[in-house]
Formats: C-alpha cells, structure tokens, sequence
C-alpha cells in the first residue's frame, strides 16, 4: 500500500499549534518563532542578537543541511520523515501537543483547521500508526514494448520472407507499422510475422511446421508390419 506524503499546510498547523496553558505567552506561542517554513520545506530562523534558539540543538545530517542552505525537513514529507525529525529535536512537536486532559480538545482544534495536520499529530503522540511514503516509480517497458530491432528482425526473416526490407521501409504506409511497430525503432516479431502471412509474404512455412512434416514422413516410411488374425 502507497504510503501518504503531507504538505506545506499541515505543517504550518501544527507550527502554529498552542498548548492551553500557554496560549497567552507570547514567547512560547507556537514554534513560527524559530523556524522559516518555505514551499519547499522547513528551515531553521537565524535569531538576531547573537540568540541562536534552535540552531544550537541541530547535529548530524540537520546540522549538515543548514549549512548547506537546504531545508531540515523537505515538502512532501512522509509521517515517518516527520518523527525521525521530531526525535532529532527530542519531542519538539509533542511537548505542545502534550496537553494532559485538554489533548483530546486540542486535537480536535486541530482537526478542525488541517485534517492532515490531525493525522500528523496522532502520530506524534503514538495514537496512530504512520506510514511511510513510497517514492513512485515508473515501470519500465517490457520486453514485447521494446521488440525487435530491425536489422534483427530482417537477419532472422529475410529467408523466409524476401520483401522483409522494403516492407519496412513502406511500414507507414503499407499497414505494417500499425501493426508491429514497438516504438521508436523496435519490432514486435510475432505481430510483423501473422502481418506477413496475412499479406502472403512469406515463402516458406514455419519451421514448426517443417519439422512436424519431416516427422510425418518418417513414419510414413518405416516398413510396415503385417499382423495376421490368429485362426
């Protein structure tokens, strides 16, 4: 199953999130105060007057992002990409999420503002299982897409089919294309061959076809038994 991957506007919601005991401190308001959310992620607010705030706590890969001017959490993130960054920071988002007998109540406030951001919280609290997000990838052309190339299809076929060049050549026009064509430049062998046949282009019958013959014929010719009805 596809993981989900969230979005700028849920975190932003859960930046903004306060705790009931603080909401009128200023100073303790929400986490917007150190950090810089951006479109593509978030980043860590340099403090004037020498007050580094979070900057001081960042180690490891994040404080090797920062300084490469890269965002510590990159938009889409995934709920797993999410906690991992959250134990970097030792429970930054759940210490306002937290709340005692108001949680219930703050997760509904919550809810009501970013159903994603809901999502992201439960997580955070261990009152949901998170899901990592999946990158997607493209599935790549199969063998019968890629087909033959067209020198090899004319190396294998031209014996038993002698217009095999020009019949290419005249692909676009003649029907053949449409009918075998795998791309830019491949063939699809079984497809050019039932348009061959169909188009009586071909000389010879199949070797299938041949070997079940000569097989035929050597039974033909074995000597024959005579079997006598007993009297």
């Amino acid at each position: 199953m596809m993981g989900k991957s969230y979005g700028a506007d849920a975190l932003s919601v859960l930046l903004d999130t306060h705790r009931p005991d603080e909401a009128t401190d200023e100073d303790q308001a929400s986490l917007l105060k150190w950090f810089d959310l951006r479109q593509d992620g978030l980043y860590v607010m340099e403090q004037a007057g020498g007050d580094d705030g979070m900057v001081d706590v960042i180690t490891g890969d994040y404080a090797r992002r920062r300084k490469a001017g890269l965002p510590l959490l990159s938009i889409p993130f995934s709920s797993k990409q999410l906690t991992q960054f959250e134990e970097a920071y030792g429970g930054l988002f759940s210490s306002l999420l937290e709340a005692g007998e108001d949680t219930p109540a703050l997760l509904e406030d919550i809810r009501g503002r970013n159903t994603d951001a809901a999502e992201l919280a439960e997580v955070l609290l261990g009152l949901r299982a998170g899901a990592e997000a999946e990158p997607q990838v493209e599935p790549g052309p199969s063998a019968t897409d890629i087909g033959m190339s067209k020198s090899g299809l004319i190396a294998a076929h031209q014996s038993e089919w002698p217009t095999i060049a020009r019949d290419i050549a005249d692909a676009a026009g003649n029907g053949l294309a449409n009918a075998a064509k795998a791309g830019k430049r491949g063939w699809r062998e079984a497809d050019a061959l039932a348009w061959a046949r169909a188009k009586g282009k071909l000389t010879c019958r199949p070797e299938s076809t041949a070997v079940l013959d000569q097989a035929l014929h050597n039974l033909v010719s074995l000597p024959r038994r005579v079997i006598r009805s007993p009297r």
